[in-house]
């Protein structure tokens, strides 16, 4: 440089600038140096000298009026001033090793205590206190220390307003307040929900139980009415059956002891006999009618009914083995019960005989027992074509059938001894596919 310039408010020449101040740059020390302020007066500035990479060195100046604008815009200084201007904020400073260094213009310097020296903050990051500005004038004042680059430099300190801490403070209850009154309101609406939701299913299920007892009570009535017409139709058929029934038997008798052909003697004895045969078969026919007509008298007794369906099986075994037909038992525990032996072992043994008919040879026939809700439940179920839905509600009329050499008396006769038990029996649908008989017996327990 043509002119003279000043170091630490001393003059230095041209020459002595070159060897002095950029000694370490064009030695290749350094490739940026700062200079400090140079020059005096109005053209006072700044100066930092950068390395050339052929040699020499780029000597750079801001004025000093220039630098103040911008620590004034982009410095710690116009930070915090930005923070005390925040709502709420009173005044916020920067103290290094227990001085101030940079403040907003509304701190007083002349407020600070020993509560803002690094000691006080040996055991904890953030402190805070109420400080008092003066007549009811109060400020909450927190300080804590912050890093530059990972290094420690120094704490910071905000003082904020009280007062807006406590309008803060009241608008947060406020919303608080009206936050659980909108989630209590928001938890009834759910909880009356929930119930309504439990209480419409529970009624549903009520509704859909009460529907399936009316249904059951009409079944049980429509029962009641055929075994009422079945008695009254047997009892009508059987009296006027079997008196001349009778005369013919005691005829029959008579002539195989009495008489004697004078020729074809082997054919008038197979006649006499057939004819015989055939009246004992009509006499059955009557008694099972006035069985029908008359409620059977019951001779109960308390004992197992898996014992009587396993003694019923025993008999019925040899049966099913003539047809290579399978039984399968599942006979879980049941409680003792009253029920009439002898009849209850017709039941189940006419039930497994129309299953034995309706699977053939090479079957299978499950008998299941099981308690459910105080009662005793037996399955009987094939694995036959099954019944139709025409022939499903005529099961149990008297003389339907649907085998070739049928009675159409075995289900009807079932029923009564049932429903003379207090009892229920039901054709339901089997999913493995077939006929399922379900009977229902009461019990005490």
């Amino acid at each position: 440089p043509e002119r003279s310039y000043t170091k630490d408010t001393a003059a230095i020449g041209p020459e002595e600038f070159k060897t002095d101040l950029i000694s370490e740059i064009s030695s290749g020390k350094a490739s940026c140096l700062p200079l400090g302020f140079i020059g005096s007066g109005s053209r006072r500035s700044y100066a930092v000298a950068i390395r050339k990479t052929r040699g020499g060195a780029i000597v750079a100046g801001i004025g000093g009026g220039e630098l103040l604008a911008l620590r004034k815009a982009f410095g710690v200084g116009s930070v915090i001033d930005d923070i005390s201007q925040s709502p709420g904020v009173k005044y916020a400073g920067i103290f290094r090793s227990g001085s101030l260094v940079v403040a907003s213009k509304s701190f007083e310097n002349d407020s600070t205590d020993n509560w803002y020296r690094p000691d006080s903050l040996s055991t904890i990051k953030i402190k805070t206190r109420i400080k008092s500005l003066g007549v009811k004038d109060e400020a909450f004042e927190a300080i804590a220390p912050f890093t530059v680059a990972g290094d420690p430099f120094g704490d910071i300190v905000i003082g904020i307003d009280t007062g807006y801490l406590n309008l803060l403070s009241a608008k947060l209850r406020q919303d608080i307040i009206w936050r659980s009154i909108l989630f209590l309101i928001v938890s009834i609406v759910a909880l009356a929900g929930v119930i309504l939701q439990q209480n419409y299913r529970l009624l549903s299920g009520q509704y859909a139980e009460i529907q399936r007892d009316v249904q059951r009570l009409e079944a049980d009535k429509a029962l009641s009415a055929k075994l009422v017409a079945m008695g009254e139709l047997a009892g009508g058929v059987a009296h006027e059956i079997r008196n001349p029934l009778n005369a013919i038997r005691v005829i029959i008798q008579r002539l195989e002891r009495e008489f004697k052909p004078r020729r074809d003697e082997a054919e008038y004895a197979e006649l006499t006999s057939v004819i015989r045969k055939e009246t004992d078969k009509i006499n059955e026919s009557v008694r099972n009618f006035l069985t029908l007509a008359r409620p059977p008298v019951l001779h109960k007794t308390k004992g197992d009914l898996n014992i009587c369906i396993s003694e019923t099986i025993s008999l019925f075994q040899p049966r099913a083995q003539s047809k290579s037909c399978a039984v399968k038992t599942e006979l879980s525990e049941l409680p003792s019960i009253e029920f009439d032996n002898e009849l209850m072992h017709q039941a189940i043994l006419n039930l497994l005989e129309n299953a034995l008919a309706a699977v053939g040879s090479k079957g299978l026939i499950t008998i299941k027992t099981y308690f459910q809700e105080g009662r005793c439940l037996v399955e009987i179920s094939d694995n036959g074509a099954g019944i139709s839905d025409d022939e499903k509600p005529r099961v149990f009329d008297l003389y339907y059938t649907t085998k070739p050499t049928g009675t159409g008396m075995g289900l009807p006769m079932v029923l009564r001894i049932i429903k003379e038990h207090g009892g229920r029996i039901d054709l339901v649908d089997n999913p493995s596919g077939g006929a399922l008989f379900r009977l229902e017996l009461p019990s005490d327990k």
